[in-house]
């Protein structure tokens, strides 16, 4: 998943890696004095939060590329669906993991 996603983007960029690394104001970010989520409890609770994220994080990707470039929309919109298939299928199998770990 993570391939598809590099060349996707890599397809479509606009802007080159070094491009970003200049252009990021470190000492402005808004996300700099942000404090972080508590810790998390357990490896459920850690598995959702960065799911999400990544859903989240596609997601966000399929609107931007819809403006851009309307067949890259279609791949994230599938990588975003293989994430929720993924999610569905990791389920169990961390559930199995806990309870033989007792986390």
């Amino acid at each position: 998943m993570r391939h598809s996603l590099n060349k996707i983007l890599r397809e479509n960029s606009f802007f080159t890696k070094g491009d970003l690394i200049r252009y990021r104001d470190i000492r402005k970010d808004v996300g700099r004095n942000i404090v972080l989520d508590k810790k998390k409890e357990n490896i459920f609770e850690l598995f959702s939060a960065n799911i999400q994220r990544i859903e989240e994080a596609l997601r966000v990707l399929e609107e931007v590329f819809k403006l851009l470039d309307y067949k890259s929309e279609e791949k994230f919109r599938k990588l975003r669906f293989q994430t929720y298939a993924l999610e569905k299928k990791a389920y169990p199998i961390i559930l199995r993991y806990a309870k033989r770990k007792n986390i």
